[in-house]
């Protein structure tokens, strides 16, 4: 799958498009089909090194997509559903 990388804190020319592992979800997680995906605010500040980084680099971004559910780990009622995705979901549903 193609993924944006942050890779130093140089601004937006920190991030590069790169190819990564198709990630597998754990317990009470979604695994989504994005088809959409966008760069917010908070991230361009944090290639700037003002926000905090959620980890240590390099890592990749992505607080924001759009797509279809793909795998649910805890049950299948939402698979093939539209989901929306924010960094605030992911949390609540760890």
């Amino acid at each position: 799958m193609k993924a944006i990388e942050l890779t130093g804190l140089e601004g937006f020319q920190s991030m590069r498009v790169v190819e990564a592992d198709k990630p597998k979800p754990g317990p009470n997680q979604v695994l989504i089909d994005v088809k959409t995906a966008g760069i917010n605010f908070a991230e361009l500040e944090l290639t700037k090194g003002k926000y905090p980084a959620l980890k240590p680099l390099p890592y990749i971004v992505g607080l924001e997509a759009a797509g279809i559910v793909a795998e649910l780990v805890a049950s299948k009622e939402r698979q093939g559903r539209r989901q929306d995705h924010s960094h605030r979901f992911e949390r609540r549903i760890r």
